[in-house]
């Protein structure tokens, strides 16, 4: 069975260990400090485990900046991301939301553009190729 549910502390290090691990040593917040501070965070469970999760931060200029990561799962759970994504950014109150995707992942390439969000500008992040996307119009 899947669900979403609101996220909880050490959802990401069970999602994506390798990745999480890399974000703690990288600079920035990680995944459980951007969710304490996100107007919305969520978890996708699959069979009693997470699998993948998201949200939305307000920054400090009123727009928001989307986040989230995800294991290898079935296509049902992601159909089930994409539509609790979109539940989720529909009711955002932000008229911009910011997100990136590296552009050498094909997937996480068409997931931006299946939630609504446009290129904005390319740029490089711990030398590798980074799309910065926007969805306007709050929903």
């Amino acid at each position: 069975m899947i669900v979403a549910r609101p996220y909880q502390a050490g959802d990401a290090a069970a999602i994506a260990p390798h990745a999480f691990e890399e974000a703690a040593r990288a600079p920035g917040p990680s995944a459980d400090r951007r969710a304490r501070r996100s107007w919305e965070a969520w978890t996708i469970v699959e069979d009693g485990r997470a699998v993948a999760c998201g949200g939305v931060a307000q920054a400090r200029d009123g727009s928001g900046r989307a986040w989230g990561m995800a294991s290898p799962m079935k296509v049902s759970s992601g159909r089930r991301i994409i539509l609790q994504a979109r539940a989720v950014l529909a009711r955002a109150p932000m008229q911009v939301v910011f997100g990136a995707a590296r552009c050498d992942l094909p997937e996480a390439v068409r997931l931006m553009w299946r939630l609504g969000f446009r290129p904005q500008e390319k740029f490089v992040r711990f030398n590798q190729p980074y799309w910065l996307y926007a969805r306007f119009g709050g929903g």
